[in-house]
């Protein structure tokens, strides 16, 4: 079953949603959920997804916008480097990298100086600090610096503006969510979408009228 998500749906860029189900008395549920802290965590709540029976998986197609890759060309005639951070599975946010012109066919196949990795490769590699061993590591492990960083948290947003502007880099970023408003405010520049929420606006140095980008 992975392999066929990553062939056939996450390698084209799409987003894949599965449905399963698993079947409880009431009171057995009951009994699990004070057993388990009332579900408080992730780690609680994973005793449920456990022995599931499978239902279907669902693929689903966001397509980018139509001058999305247009932006990110004019953004490398300027000499910046553009990142993505996204929640998706890393193959999908490869597709997506590839579609948008951040990266080509052949550095998401080869991945050369780990060019696209995930979150938590990302937060390991930094020991969740960007201090100054770190920093070291960082850059002799990624010589061309990360492209795309998948299955991200808005943690991890934060903590690549926080290493980029570590290394003497000036740092712009875009958020549309409440859990962008610390990256907004650690960068140099932060844009908002004009489709975001007002609290990211107000966060931000910089309203985006449309998301083009």
């Amino acid at each position: 079953m992975n392999d066929i998500l990553i062939q056939k749906f996450t390698t084209v860029g799409l987003r894949t949603i599965a449905f399963a189900y698993k079947d409880f008395t009431l009171e057995e549920f009951q009994n699990i959920k004070e057993t388990y802290n009332n579900f408080a965590t992730e780690e609680d709540r994973s005793i449920l997804e456990t022995q599931l029976t499978l239902v279907g998986v669902f693929a689903l197609f966001d397509p980018l916008r139509a001058k999305v890759s247009r932006a990110v060309q004019f953004a490398g005639l300027g000499h910046m480097t553009v990142r993505m951070v996204s929640g998706d599975h890393l193959e999908t946010a490869k597709a997506a990298a590839i579609q948008a012109g951040i990266i080509t066919s052949e550095q998401a196949k080869e991945n050369l100086n780990s060019l696209c990795i995930t979150g938590e490769e990302f937060r390991q590699l930094l020991a969740d600090k960007p201090d100054k061993a770190s920093l070291k590591n960082f850059r002799s492990t990624f010589k061309n610096g990360v492209r795309v960083i998948a299955r991200a948290t808005p943690y991890d947003k934060y903590l690549l503006i926080k290493t980029l502007i570590e290394q003497n880099k000036t740092v712009a970023a875009s958020g549309e969510g409440i859990a962008d408003v610390d990256g907004l405010n650690t960068a140099d520049v932060g844009f908002a979408m004009g489709t975001g929420c007002s609290v990211a606006k107000d966060n931000a140095d910089m309203i985006l009228t449309n998301d083009d980008f």
